[in-house]
């Protein structure tokens, strides 16, 4: 299993996998910048971070993390962060995660 389920004082929470830990990478920076990486990633997660950015800045957040993504790639923000998806050319697939719109 890729997910792993918490019991007793960790129930309602999760981690995952150690084979699945092996082959991610996690690291921070800043949103608000646009990263000089050669790396594309499947999954972007950017949670209850953008409600504290003024519009102007959550779109600019926004293009950077979408830039970040692989084609197919899902970008996961936290359900109360609200942008124009139009204008940032992003597609809900549920619940608070956004892929690339076809042009």
């Amino acid at each position: 299993h890729s997910l792993l389920l918490g019991r007793n004082k960790a129930a309602g929470y999760f981690t995952v996998s150690k084979d699945i830990r092996s082959r991610t990478n996690f690291y921070s920076s800043s949103i608000l910048e646009k990263q000089n990486t050669k790396y594309k990633y499947d999954w972007v997660m950017c949670r209850n971070v953008l409600i504290y950015f003024n519009s102007e800045n959550v779109h600019k957040a926004l293009l950077n993390l979408k830039s970040l993504l692989t084609d197919a790639g899902r970008l996961c923000v936290g359900h109360s962060e609200s942008f124009d998806t139009e204008k940032l050319n992003l597609k809900l697939t549920g619940n608070s995660i956004y892929v690339k719109a076809i042009a």
